[in-house]
């Protein structure tokens, strides 16, 4: 940084900088002659006054020169200073930008570390949990059928709304079976397709269920947890973006716990071509919604197992286009599946999502 100096502002104010000729100043103190000289010197020159003893006094007394050059002297010393200073904050600024590069490189270092440590405790967690589910989910006979594998198995192979009745359930249910998908035999517990249900609901409507289970619904929380607790089940996720694109994420081991447990989730065991962005951030997370207390439901608009809050959000705000709001203005609240595999962002909400269970040994 280039900073003019004071002291040669001040000195041509003083001494002038006109031709070759000279300016001549009346002050208290005595006449003042300057002349610019062809070699790039001034001459200065001085009458002063003889003192009252007839002695010539010293030029540097006289109290206009003096003040003069003290203010020249602090003017160069203020120019120092900011100099320093600046040069000061120039280092801080590299010192600044040196830490928050380190800092990012160890955030980005433990965000995967945590993934891994996260990896492990879930399949720990299930390993014990969902082992402790019976390993087969049996039928009483043709009439009561417990799921949709149930009534794949008894030769109903149309995709369609049909009645089922979990074991320990005090009723049957009505629920829609996907018979193509992967072998056919899934009983889907959730679908968004249009927007045409909202899914900001209260913790009653989630745990009985909302919407037409043919289109957009939510099959209910103690439902599913009936389906998961009568054996071992497996859960498909199929989704696809506005542009086409359709993807899915398996996992091997899905359970949901009682009401008494908040239905917790328990989930492992991923394949697909999605990514996992649901099972090692949001396992063994317990159900929440949008109520007092409950943040991350009530700024992602929706019922779901949230952690602190998503990377998986399937029962946010239904947007069209997919892409909406923005990391700087918005608090993201879409459907939304962030891997880095498949869409790694929160601003960016699915065109199409049906979540589906069938027992794992099908």
């Amino acid at each position: 940084m280039w900073l003019a100096s004071p002291f040669l502002s001040l000195l041509l104010l003083v001494l002038g900088a006109g031709g070759q000729s000279t300016l001549n100043q009346e002050r208290r103190c005595g006449q003042y002659t300057n002349e610019r000289l062809g070699d790039g010197n001034c001459r200065f020159t001085a009458v002063i006054p003889q003192d009252a003893d007839g002695k010539c006094p010293n030029p540097l007394q006289c109290t206009e020169f003096t003040n003069l050059m003290n203010n020249v002297t602090a003017q160069e010393e203020q120019a120092k200073m900011l100099q320093n200073r600046v040069t000061d904050l120039e280092n801080v600024n590299k010192d600044l930008n040196l830490l928050l590069e380190t800092h990012t490189d160890t955030i980005a270092q433990l965000q995967s570390k945590l993934h891994q440590v996260m990896e492990v405790i879930n399949s720990m967690q299930n390993h014990s949990v969902v082992n402790d589910a019976p390993n087969k989910v049996t039928d009483t006979g043709p009439e009561v059928p417990r799921d949709c594998a149930s009534l794949y198995r008894l030769g109903h192979n149309t995709s369609t709304v049909y009645s089922v009745t979990p074991q320990t359930s005090p009723q049957a249910v009505p629920v829609y079976c996907d018979m193509n998908t992967s072998g056919g035999g899934w009983t889907v517990i959730q679908r968004r397709v249009n927007g045409s249900t909202d899914f900001q609901r209260t913790a009653n409507e989630y745990k009985v269920g909302f919407g037409e289970v043919d289109t957009e619904h939510w099959l209910g929380n103690a439902i599913i947890h009936l389906l998961t607790n009568q054996g071992a089940y497996k859960l498909r996720i199929d989704m696809e973006d506005w542009e086409g694109e359709r993807r899915y994420a398996e996992y091997g081991q899905f359970r949901v716990n009682s009401e008494n447990d908040n239905f917790r989730l328990l989930v492992n065991g991923y394949s697909g071509t999605a990514g996992d962005a649901f099972s090692w951030y949001h396992n063994y997370q317990a159900f929440s919604v949008p109520a007092p207390g409950n943040t991350c439901a009530i700024l992602s608009k929706g019922g779901w197992w949230y952690n602190s809050c998503f990377y998986a959000n399937l029962n946010g705000k239904y947007y069209r286009g997919g892409e909406y709001g923005n990391s700087g203005s918005s608090i993201p609240d879409g459907i939304v599946w962030n891997h880095e595999d498949w869409r790694n962002t929160d601003y960016y909400s699915l065109k199409f999502v049906e979540m589906k269970i069938r027992p794992a040994n099908f």
